[in-house]
């Protein structure tokens, strides 16, 4: 059982910081009604049934991390730009989740895929908690060759945060046999559950009370 991530980049102005869990703002009732939904615990109905032939896995869960930004820029000659403010969505994108007709509800993937939506989580948290004064800056001889330069910049420090996150997906996934190593599975278990723990990050959002 395998999860892949999707990284997906929108830049544009934005008003708050950090990871967004307005839920009944406009932002995440669009992400919702499109089938971005934000990270929580998974249920036997977040799957929809699909059997495709390309694919070896049982289940598979695509995480999501979206992010946009504000900017201002000073100086007058190379002009600077910085990023103001930040903000993160993250969770499952259910058009691109799916498991097998034959699971039924007593198989035991739902532990194995939900650690896979947790470290999407903990990569989107780690990106929206960087410090600003470690954020990259842009540069250039007018504001909008400074705005283009930081926007360069930030997507590619996010794409390097990533291609980091798919990396530990791909040892998750190697190191319990895709859930079937039982001791392998609960070795990382307690470690993603440590984590969530250290990083403060609780799934408050459910299906049932949207």
């Amino acid at each position: 059982m395998v999860q892949a991530l999707a990284t997906l980049f929108v830049l544009s102005t934005a008003s708050a910081g950090g990871i967004e869990n307005d839920y009944r703002s406009r932002e995440w009732t669009d992400y919702i009604r499109g089938g971005l939904v934000p990270y929580h615990q998974l249920t036997f109905e977040s799957f929809r049934v699909a059997d495709p032939r390309h694919e070896r896995c049982d289940a598979y869960t695509m995480g999501f991390i979206q992010f946009r930004y504000e900017s201002e820029v000073t100086g007058e000659g190379p002009y600077i730009a910085n990023v103001k403010k930040l903000r993160v969505w993250s969770g499952l994108d259910r058009n691109q989740t799916w498991r097998r007709p034959w699971i039924n509800r007593s198989h035991p993937f739902l532990s194995h895929e939900q650690h896979h939506l947790d470290l999407n989580e903990l990569a989107a948290t780690r990106f929206a908690q960087i410090p600003a004064d470690l954020l990259p800056t842009g540069r250039g001889r007018n504001k909008d060759d400074a705005k283009r330069d930081l926007a360069m910049n930030l997507n590619r420090l996010f794409r390097m945060t990533m291609e980091g996150v798919q990396r530990e997906h791909d040892q998750y996934d190697r190191e319990t046999r895709g859930g079937e190593d039982p001791r392998a599975q609960v070795d990382w278990s307690n470690k993603v559950t440590a984590a969530l723990r250290s990083a403060e990050i609780r799934a408050t959002w459910s299906p049932n009370n949207r």
